[in-house]
């Protein structure tokens, strides 16, 4: 899902949460927050952008960010006429040890996760 849903990783933070430590069988109370999550991610989910296919011939670019509790970021090619044309998104909430960080280590943190995940795309690049 996180390759089609911009910010999923976000999104699914407060909803994962709600099932930490918890079996099937235990109720699971949605606060303002969750509620609030899970109505942005069906939006984004019912709605989903057109990806566009990669351009073998055309140079890749990554955008990422970092926030509190999630990165994430999406692989992009401009167009003829300059306008970005978003392949992929991709994004993971942050681990427990991972949420202390600084912000410029979590940023740092964005970009190393992305140059992972779309190493494919971006090896010739910096040959």
């Amino acid at each position: 899902m996180m390759k089609y849903c911009d910010g999923f990783g976000g999104l699914m933070a407060p909803l994962t949460e709600l099932t930490k430590g918890k079996s099937h069988r235990d109720p699971i109370t949605f606060g303002e927050k969750e509620q609030h999550a899970f109505d942005e991610l069906k939006h984004k989910l019912a709605s989903p952008p057109v990806l566009a296919d990669p351009d073998f011939s055309k140079p890749f670019h990554v955008s990422m960010d970092a926030s509190a509790f999630a990165i994430g970021g999406y692989l992009f090619q401009y167009d003829d006429s300059g306008r970005e044309r978003i392949i992929a998104f991709n994004g993971r909430k942050l681990s427990r040890a991972e949420l202390i960080y600084p912000t410029r280590e979590k940023e740092l943190l964005a970009a190393l996760h992305a140059m992972r995940v779309w190493k494919v795309y971006l090896i010739d690049i910096l040959s």
